[in-house]
């Protein structure tokens, strides 16, 4: 049954367009129409008013698959970029979520649906029921429930959910759910979602501050998450011109004029033995040590965990260069983990170690800085481990494009593995080892050859992978990959236990240098959020073209936290952890940004309605506009990230007709241009004209830092 089930998921797997011209795979557009962000921000504390900030939405395709359970075969869609909805013995329907940005000064009050429309599917779905909550290594039970099944009511019979508001990047967001499948279970017919647009309604009242809590949104890669972050980053940069630098005594935490971009928390007998990582990181960021015992005397919260947390609230908020990346230099004894509980009912006993806590500065689970530990307590293993840390990315070689897939023997493990390498196509040499299918020998031998990433599925225990081929703590020991560490994501339960007694198996892995990050969990996961974790983990790398591992994972961990809104996806996102160097760089080497380069140009347009792509490297224009007066000045190469681009995109020319008079008075013609964020390498522009306006020229400037 189960090689039946992996052969029928990849023989019968089809792509359903919704829309005549969708590509296969292509993600559901995203866009803002208008808001009222800037009008509403700008409001004086004194005040109120109301504004709104309107979204359109619209589902290209989505993925049908077969899943046999028990003899019976079932349908799964999935639409790009979203997860699907998990209660037991319910349909599995495709839910996506969505972080629309909101002045910090305003709360929701309302959103509502302004458009939609909907598109029955031919044929007859059997939608699979999710299975209860399971951790890896239990098997999955996909029971329909009889009060679903056998009703013909649409399920789940609403369009969209406010799930409430979060801080993603420090920047407050509306965070909503779309369900894109409306599904009857006895008729077994499917209406997909085509296209909605929502309007998101929010107000401010006399003692609301609009002053943002933190400055991260144009140094974080998370900002490409939120919807009209475009008028968050015209707040930021008001604000920063504005502001005056402290005069404070520069000797204490508290003080504003403080930098430390790449902030190290370690012990005082540490302190010295992180200097070479400092040092070399200096290139590239602002540094600062600070040591626990400094953060005890200005935080004094008998609590460590709780004072090293004020301080970091307190650093991000404050200081002229707060933290983006913070090492615990130190295993859990020289700096404690938080332990929390699980929150997933028939769990909440079970406790769980979590350095997420740090990085949670709002309290709403979205990590908003990336935070690793270095798991080491002495002054001579904490200094080897900064000199490998500090080394890497100075070896290359054909080893730094190869990635190793492995997982246990199982099919939804095999069947995860196959579906990101799909994902990862031609972009990386891709090594499969699959557990049945390969012996530990044929892994151990292809880390050794060298592989940029190391990644594991499956089930896994404190000191070991658990699928026939997995390594242990005494096989990674005995690796002779050398040089030719990779970065390691092991979604699996336990491996990141790191309050134990004795050493976890991430721990082996940093420790003995035989990879350079671990990605793992401190506790027994759960099975199903694991799958699209681990795929989003590669969606920042191949889609976002997020390079360094602190920022792939927390990716991810935001991705799974907006498509999954519920205890399951909850207690995961605490319990993984990462370990080693946060900016580590799948790139060859980490470059210092080299100054500035800056695009003009002009878009006319061939039709009334149309898209093109503005190309950077060399500066092209492709679709449906030629190119005009292109000129590129500065320094040369390639962006260095796409959230260092400021862009400015503007109407030049346009042109209406007179509709003054007639039987109904005026008629109004209208035009719109939208634009999306930055890649490193380009950008879109979409316009669209009703009646009988047309536009004639767009402008564009696009500026950023370059390698």
């Amino acid at each position: 049954m189960k090689k039946r089930m992996k052969k029928c998921l990849k023989k019968d797997r089809k792509w359903i367009s919704i829309v005549s011209d969708a590509k296969e795979g292509e993600s559901s557009e995203k866009r803002v129409v208008s808001s009222n962000f800037k009008h509403i921000r700008s409001i004086g504390v004194d005040d109120s008013g109301t504004g709104s900030t309107k979204i359109s939405y619209k589902v290209r395709g989505m993925w049908r698959d077969i899943f046999a359970f028990k003899d019976t075969a079932y349908d799964t869609l999935k639409i790009p970029d979203a997860g699907r909805m998990q209660i037991e013995g319910a349909p599995e329907i495709p839910q996506e979520g969505l972080f629309v940005a909101i002045p910090e000064n305003a709360e929701v009050k309302e959103v509502k649906i302004i458009n939609k429309k909907e598109n029955e599917l031919t044929g007859e779905y059997y939608v699979l029921p999710a299975s209860k909550p399971i951790l890896e290594g239990e098997e999955p039970e996909h029971i329909p429930k009889k009060e679903i099944y056998e009703s013909d009511e649409s399920f789940p019979g609403k369009d969209i959910e406010f799930i409430g508001t979060k801080h993603v990047a420090g920047r407050k967001v509306a965070h909503i759910i779309l369900y894109l499948v409306q599904y009857k279970p006895r008729s077994k017919k499917v209406k997909a979602l085509e296209s909605i647009d929502l309007e998101v309604i929010y107000e401010t009242s006399p003692g609301m501050d609009a002053k943002v809590k933190r400055r991260l949104l144009r140094k974080s890669p998370m900002g490409q998450m939120i919807l009209d972050s475009e008028s968050i980053i015209e707040g930021e940069k008001l604000r920063e011109m504005t502001e005056k630098k402290s005069d404070l005594d520069s000797s204490g935490l508290h003080d504003l004029n403080n930098e430390g971009e790449y902030l190290i928390i370690t012990t005082a007998d540490l302190k010295d033995s992180v200097s070479t990582l400092a040092l070399a990181k200096e290139k590239f960021y602002t540094v600062k040590i600070v040591t626990k015992e400094e953060i005890h005397e200005e935080f004094q919260n008998p609590n460590e965990v709780e004072a090293i947390r004020e301080f970091l609230i307190y650093a991000t908020s404050n200081w002229a260069d707060p933290p983006e990346w913070v090492v615990l230099a130190g295993d859990v004894d020289k700096i404690p983990t938080y332990i929390t509980y699980y929150t997933t009912p028939g769990f909440t006993s079970d406790d769980l170690a979590s350095d997420h806590y740090y990085a949670d500065l709002s309290g709403d689970l979205v990590p908003e800085i990336v935070v690793s530990r270095l798991p080491v307590s002495n002054a001579q293993d904490m200094e080897r481990i900064c000199s490998r840390a500090a080394s890497y990315g100075e070896n290359g070689g054909a080893w730094r494009n190869k990635i190793l897939l492995t997982a246990y023997q199982s099919p939804g493990y095999i069947n995860c593995k196959d579906e990101i390498a799909s994902l990862i196509g031609t972009n990386f040499e891709v090594t499969k080892k699959y557990a049945g299918e390969s012996s530990k020998q044929e892994v151990i031998d292809t880390l050794n050859a060298g592989v940029v990433i190391a990644n594991y599925r499956g089930h896994g225990s404190k000191t070991a992978w658990s699928a026939s081929n997995g390594l242990n703590a005494n096989d990674v020991r005995n690796l002779n990959n050398n040089d030719k560490i990779p970065f390691v994501f092991s979604i699996a339960c336990l491996n990141n236990f790191l309050d134990m007694a004795g050493e976890c198996l991430g721990e082996t892995w940093i420790r003995d240098e035989k990879a350079i990050t671990f990605l793992g969990a401190s506790r027994a996961s759960f099975t199903s959020p694991n799958h699209d974790f681990d795929e989003y983990l590669f969606d920042a790398i191949i889609n976002r073209d997020l390079t360094k591992v602190g920022n792939i994972v927390n990716w991810a961990k935001i991705k799974l936290f907006q498509n999954y809104p519920g205890s399951l996806a909850e207690d995961n996102i605490r319990m993984y952890l990462l370990l080693g160097e946060p900016t580590a760089d799948i790139k060859e080497k980490e470059m210092k940004k080299t100054g500035l380069r800056i695009l003009t140009g002009v878009l006319n347009p061939k039709e009334r309605n149309g898209r093109a792509t503005i190309h950077f490297n060399p500066h092209r224009v492709t679709g449906d506009a030629t190119g005009g007066d292109m000129r590129v000045s500065g320094a040369d190469g390639d962006f260095s990230s796409p959230q260092d681009i400021g862009k400015i995109v503007s109407m030049r020319e346009f042109a209406v007709k007179d509709r003054t008079g007639g039987a109904r008075g005026s008629e109004m013609d209208w035009f719109r241009i939208t634009d999306t964020n930055p890649t490193r390498d380009h950008m879109e522009v979409t316009w669209s004209c009703e009646r009988g306006a047309q536009i004639k020229e767009i402008s564009y400037l696009i500026v950023g830092e370059v390698l």
